[in-house]
């Protein structure tokens, strides 16, 4: 009779095993599947959204940059005419909801980034220049401050309590200083565009 129960209980562990592995099997899948989904439509899902490694690619030649962002978001990149005085260059990134608020007067949309070349002849330290950017252009009062590094770059980063909290990445190469502008409760999103930023030739 032990030898029998035993048995049985060999088998069952066995089931056991296959079951869990089974589940297991199963669940990678499914994150895998997860993975392959580059459409984020919606602000639910892009708040949770992780890093996309196959987002479309934004290119800049003029300015030698490349960047990433969702596949649905829109492009929108400022006319040179319309640029305040200091500004070089202006790309936003408008999440599909936010759509059909541009060009309705809206100053300020709230599921975007702002991705922007400001000049900087005077080479005021980077510090002192996103104090000065912040106050010149009204986007709200500073909270906090510090040095960053990421993705290779190296800079000052401005979290700015406004009606919309935004965090604000200040990096330089020569007299130019980029400016990288997004919404703090979308943290995921602003990763994954600041971490894929890089200079082309």
């Amino acid at each position: 009779m032990k030898i029998f129960n035993k048995k049985w209980l060999i088998i069952e562990v066995i089931v056991l095993i296959l079951i869990a592995g089974g589940v297991i099997y199963y669940l990678n899948i499914k994150k895998e599947e997860a993975k392959s989904d580059t459409t984020i439509s919606s602000n639910e899902d892009y708040k949770k959204a992780i890093v996309r490694s196959n987002w479309p690619r934004f290119k800049n030649e003029k300015f030698g940059f490349g960047i990433e962002h969702p596949q649905d978001w829109k492009v929108v990149i400022t006319e040179e005419k319309d640029l305040p005085s200091g500004r070089l260059f202006e790309v936003k990134f408008v999440a599909p909801s936010t759509y059909d608020k541009l060009g309705e007067g809206a100053t300020t949309v709230k599921e975007e980034f702002n991705f922007t070349i400001a000049s900087n002849k005077k080479g005021v330290e980077l510090n002192v220049f996103a104090a000065g950017y912040i106050k010149k252009n009204s986007l709200g009062k500073a909270k906090s401050g510090g040095y960053f590094s990421a993705n290779k770059l190296s800079g000052y980063k401005l979290a700015i309590d406004s009606a919309v909290d935004t965090n604000n990445y200040f990096w330089a190469k020569g007299d130019q200083v980029f400016v990288f502008s997004g919404i703090e409760d979308v943290a995921r999103i602003q990763t994954g565009l600041l971490s894929s930023f890089e200079y082309i030739q």
